[in-house]
């Protein structure tokens, strides 16, 4: 009797170490974290808004990610992340010359205003950014 109540509270203690690791609770057991959004246009050195640009993102609570900019030159990034007044983010052609030619790979940091604060203990509220990038055509 006394091995199995030992094997269910090892056993249950192991679950909920496994369950605590995910990433919608990591808020909940203390780390800090806010909401954020950034819009932002690319555009050529004319002017020209670029579509198809790949705009990465790796500041954040989970994995790098990346999308990519409209017909219109613009992006939205909307996520969580930890609190912080810059992000960084990386503007790189993958479409060689369907939008007009190749351009080059650039790196921006974007500063972050804090819009919202909450009165949770670890959610810090909403920071937003904006950014208007000017990517030069590649030699």
């Amino acid at each position: 009797m006394k091995r199995s109540t030992l094997t269910f509270l090892v056993s249950a203690a192991a679950f909920a170490a496994i369950s605590a690791c995910s990433a919608e609770m990591m808020g909940e057991f203390g780390t800090p974290h806010a909401e954020f959004e950034i819009r932002g246009i690319v555009a050529d050195e004319q002017g020209t808004p670029l579509n198809g640009i790949a705009v990465i993102y790796d500041d954040t609570l989970l994995s790098p990610d990346t999308l990519y900019t409209g017909t219109d030159g613009r992006f939205l990034i909307e996520g969580t992340m930890f609190p912080r007044e810059e992000m960084t983010l990386k503007f790189k052609d993958l479409d060689e010359e369907l939008n007009g030619g190749l351009f080059e790979t650039k790196t921006v940091k974007v500063k972050m205003e804090q819009v919202e604060q909450s009165l949770e203990s670890w959610n810090y509220g909403k920071f937003v950014g904006e950014t208007e990038v000017t990517l030069k055509k590649a030699e």
